[in-house]
């Protein structure tokens, strides 16, 4: 390769050093509702899901949140300009689905916020346990985990429940923290 490639250098060993101490980027999954969701709430909960994802760079973690990914993908946006922006039309809603699962499947782990209703989040938390793919639960408000999620055989590493979203980007911090060996 380098003698083929004069633009590659050998790396040195102070360089080769560098690059084994750095650590591993790990990815995540952020998931949850947003197609159910308007007004105020639909704009908090996206202005949550890229707080996590910012928290999640903090901690070395690349995250696909799904509305920020497949809304900038050029094949996406072909599908939506030929079927007059209908995201439930089958060849879209094919798509983002196939983009979704491909993206829970290659992550290292799914962070899942699951307030409000939506099959769509249960259908994601499901695939990452198909899949075997580490689990951090969301709630806010004081409401429970369902017994369905928390009991099965891929049960969530972290459930936290928060009343704001700050508070639950707090302790979505210190859970990355300290479950950090577990993805």
């Amino acid at each position: 390769l380098y003698k083929k490639h004069p633009e590659f250098v050998m790396p040195t060993n102070k360089l080769k050093e560098i690059i084994m101490k750095t650590p591993t980027l790990k990815t995540a999954y952020v998931g949850g509702p947003i197609a159910g969701l308007s007004g105020q709430r639909k704009l908090d909960v996206i202005q949550f899901y890229d707080d996590i994802a910012y928290l999640c760079a903090i901690h070395n973690i690349d995250a696909f949140v799904p509305l920020r990914k497949t809304n900038v993908d050029p094949h996406l946006l072909r599908l939506l300009k030929k079927y007059n922006n209908d995201r439930n039309h089958p060849r879209t809603a094919t798509f983002i689905s196939k983009s979704d699962k491909t993206a829970i499947r290659k992550s290292d782990l799914v962070i899942m916020f699951a307030t409000d209703i939506s099959s769509g989040a249960g259908i994601e938390q499901e695939y990452a346990r198909v899949c075997e793919v580490p689990l951090i639960l969301m709630y806010q408000g004081g409401k429970a985990a369902s017994s369905m999620v928390v009991g099965n055989n891929n049960r969530p590493i972290a459930i936290i429940n928060f009343s704001t979203f700050e508070d639950g980007i707090k302790k979505l911090d210190a859970a990355l923290t300290k479950h950090r060996h577990k993805f």
